[in-house]
């Protein structure tokens, strides 16, 4: 059995001990340019299609690189911004309601002066073009009507309320002096030549 002096000994072990360290010096180097725990901040922008309202999405991604376990955590902001709607005029009316009742309207109650079909955001006024958007914000906020009906023409600066129940016409009564904000003129243009085309289809389909 041959035996190796302290010498030869480490002459054979030096060039192992230099891969190690080396090895181990190149695991330091990854550890320290990699921390521990990562994060990533991340806004989405996005909209909400119900309410036409912008959504921020805000997503944090953290890691745990010493357990490998990683944990996604995502907030949502809604932003609350209402875009501004510009007054182009105001006025102090009465406003009463109705709905689509023959002694209230005429023979076809459910189609309005301009030719429309009633539905829900529809008032009738005598004093502003056909089309025309405005809102009643100390009886229904923020809300947007259009006119497409007209009413008694002994009533001028007056606005009726389409309602589908009598019971909310009745409870509705009349308010005075009430603000109307027109935030859109509207060309009072009318619905009849569509209506009219319409049923030459409908009569010819038949």
């Amino acid at each position: 059995m041959t035996y190796l002096t302290w010498s030869q000994f480490i002459q054979a072990l030096l060039p192992r001990l230099k891969l190690w360290f080396l090895t181990f010096l190149i695991v330091c180097l990854c550890a320290g340019s990699i921390q521990p725990v990562l994060a990533a901040d991340m806004h989405v922008a996005s909209m909400d299609f119900a309410t036409g309202t912008p959504v921020t999405t805000k997503a944090f991604l953290h890691r745990d690189m010493t357990s490998s376990v990683e944990t996604v955590a995502v907030a949502t902001e809604v932003a609350t911004t209402t875009q501004a709607v510009k007054v182009l005029k105001t006025y102090s009316i009465d406003v009463t309601a109705y709905t689509s009742t023959i002694e209230e309207c005429d023979a076809d109650p459910f189609i309005t002066a301009d030719g429309s079909t009633v539905a829900d955001g529809i008032i009738a006024a005598n004093f502003l073009p056909f089309k025309t958007k405005v809102r009643f914000p100390e009886l229904f906020g923020d809300k947007v009507f259009e006119v497409h009906d007209r009413m008694n023409k002994r009533y001028w600066l007056r606005a009726d309320v389409w309602m589908v129940k009598k019971t909310d016409m009745r409870k509705f009564g009349i308010h005075r002096k009430v603000t109307i904000e027109v935030v859109e003129w509207g060309d009072n243009g009318t619905q009849w030549a569509e209506r009219v085309k319409n049923k030459k289809v409908e009569s010819a389909a038949s």
